[in-house]
């Protein structure tokens, strides 16, 4: 009889979820899992492998050693830096890199100064305040603020539960929802927690309603979102 034959007739026999000892081993039965060795000289470390694969190989390595040397996949092994030896007068790269270290890339004299971009602002002129695309009316961070306060969350789990957990215009349950106001949040703060003022939409859906109305910022009604929904089943059909 084999080992995993052998192995086979322990592991029913055990009743109850332990870690037995089996020739030196130590296995989990229940999880099927046997701590391994390394059998690689000099190597000594120990890992919870399959069973299975125990039985099945004569000699295990870890993956530090089954991918050491030539045997790297990505072809790399052995191979130095790709700077190792240059220097500034040699390489442009390292010269570029030597220069905005020491300074002398600050300010106008850095390739990024004054190019508008989505980067941080510190690699050039950002829109800034009303000269920003998203800018509303100067209490951005009072309605995230807001937004994430336990009555908001409250009220959006109510809104999605009232609409089961189904889009109301694609009419697709489940998945990533929105909760959202019929009456803008910004214009319309005393229904901002009134159940009928929201509609349960999935997150493509309440996107797709924002870049028709003009953009997130813009300020809707209900009769803005009945105009988006008939267009909608239009296209839709």
């Amino acid at each position: 009889m084999t080992d995993l034959a052998q192995f086979k007739v322990q592991r029913i026999r055990a009743g109850s979820k332990s870690i037995k000892d089996y020739g030196g081993i130590k296995i989990n039965i229940t999880e099927k899992k046997v701590q391994v060795k390394c059998d690689v000289i000099a190597c000594e470390r120990v890992w919870q492998g399959n069973l299975i694969d125990y039985f099945d190989k004569d000699f295990h390595e870890c993956r530090s050693c089954r991918f050491k040397g030539n045997k790297n996949p990505r072809g790399m092994a052995g191979k130095s830096a790709w700077n190792k030896g240059l220097t500034k007068e040699d390489n442009n790269s390292i010269k570029m890199q030597g220069e905005r270290h020491s300074g002398k890339m600050k300010g106008e004299k850095n390739p990024w100064f004054g190019v508008k971009s989505n980067h941080h602002p510190c690699y050039g002129k950002a829109l800034r305040g009303d000269q920003n695309h998203f800018y509303k009316d100067g209490k951005c961070y009072e309605r995230v603020g807001d937004r994430l306060k336990p009555e908001q969350k409250k009220w959006a789990r109510l809104v999605k539960e009232k609409g089961d957990y189904t889009c109301n215009a694609c009419i697709h349950k489940g998945g990533r929802l929105a909760a959202h106001h019929l009456y803008s949040y910004s214009t319309h703060p005393q229904l901002r927690l009134d159940i009928s003022n929201g509609i349960c939409l999935c997150n493509s859906c309440h996107k797709s309603f924002h870049e028709w109305n003009g953009g997130q910022v813009k300020p809707c009604t209900p009769e803005d979102y009945v105009s988006w929904l008939k267009q909608y089943e239009n296209i839709k059909i």
